[in-house]
């Protein structure tokens, strides 16, 4: 029987596996879960110094680096927007008025707004714990590192011990579970896939629909990934030579995550198994004349590789729409979204594949 979840910390670690992305950019998977605690009633926790720490991290999101790359991909075009008669002020105007940090803080700020404030704990403790190597503070290496996480560690045990609760705490860090570790009330996951999985009821329903809607999730999947961006895994393209010549969606986990669920709409995550065939020019590292002294390649060696069934695993998100009154010929796909980081990597380890060498001096 699982425990009852009365409140719900959520350290940085896990904000960052999931690329801080409040705004649902890439994927729903952020909001998804703070809408499903509210749904729930459990208590958001917050300390100001993870509060900082969030803040901090989201400047360094991938959503911003992104935005930042669109401004400058648009700036250093102008020329040639113009020369191809292609209207860019209004556009140009937009993206310098466009403050995407500002905006997922002010989401942060907004989805924290209501989040129950944990204390300062006493600072004695603290450093009691880094003189005497307690977790989260390492026997060795750099452990003034760890005092943000063992002020807000602490002011969760403070907390516990004041109230009779049991707190969800999602992190990636091992010094979070080595430092909360034997604490009966206090429930661990390391990602916020695991977490909403775990605070979300079993429904039948999402079987039934991933069942009815196999194929179609498949070719939607496949058409998805047909326009997405690849890049040879271990290898370095040589001038982005990569063509792909076949998508196939082999093979759908069983891994799904509920992230939202209605009475006549749900949103599933899932893994897709795609195999890739194509080509590809890569530079070849091991073949090329490293000069130690002058630190270039004295020559560059590249291969053409061909490859064949290359297993690439994808994450998607998929939305399903139905009628619960008619399910069998209601339920469709209305969206899928494939939400991978850029570049999507092809593993060539286990695929079909050929080389051969092409050498940039022909006299080498």
């Amino acid at each position: 029987m699982r425990k009852t979840i009365d409140a719900v910390i959520i350290d940085t670690s896990v904000l960052v596996n999931n690329q801080c992305d409040f705004l649902g950019i890439n994927s729903s998977t952020v909001p998804a879960f703070y809408e499903l605690i509210v749904d729930k009633g459990i208590i958001l926790l917050d300390q100001d110094i993870l509060h900082k720490e969030i803040i901090k991290h989201i400047s360094e999101s991938i959503a911003v680096s992104r935005f930042r790359k669109l401004f400058s991909t648009f700036e250093k075009n102008k020329d040639l927007l113009q020369f191809l008669k292609v209207s860019y002020e209004s556009f140009g105007e937009q993206l310098v008025n466009i403050d995407i940090n500002q905006k997922i803080v002010d989401v942060f700020e907004n989805t924290y707004k209501n989040a129950h404030k944990l204390p300062y704990p006493n600072a004695d403790k603290i450093f009691s714990q880094y003189f005497s190597n307690t977790a989260p503070f390492k026997k060795s290496g750099e452990k003034k590192s760890e005092f943000p996480d063992a002020f807000v560690i602490e002011s969760v045990k403070k907390y516990l011990a004041d109230e009779n609760k049991s707190i969800l705490v999602l992190s990636s860090d091992a010094d979070w579970e080595e430092a909360l570790n034997g604490i009966s009330n206090v429930i661990f996951t390391k990602s916020l896939d695991e977490a909403i999985n775990l605070l979300q009821e079993e429904t039948d329903i999402v079987d039934i629909l991933f069942g009815i809607l196999e194929q179609e999730i498949k070719n939607k999947i496949n058409d998805m990934a047909d326009g997405e961006c690849y890049d040879i895994d271990d290898y370095e393209l040589v001038d982005d030579d990569l063509e792909i010549t076949e998508i196939k969606v082999k093979y759908l986990y069983n891994d799904l995550v509920i992230l939202k669920l209605t009475n006549d709409m749900v949103i599933i995550k899932c893994t897709a198994e795609l195999y890739v065939c194509g080509r590809a020019t890569v530079f070849d590292d091991m073949s090329s004349v490293w000069d130690s002294e002058e630190h270039e390649y004295i020559y560059r060696v590249n291969s053409e590789v061909e490859f064949k069934d290359a297993s690439v695993d994808v994450e998607c998100e998929i939305e399903i729409k139905f009628d619960l009154n008619d399910i069998d010929n209601s339920a469709t796909v209305s969206r899928v979204k494939i939400i991978n980081p850029y570049p999507i990597p092809i593993s060539l380890d286990d695929s079909d594949s050929s080389w051969e060498q092409i050498y940039e001096e022909d006299d080498f």
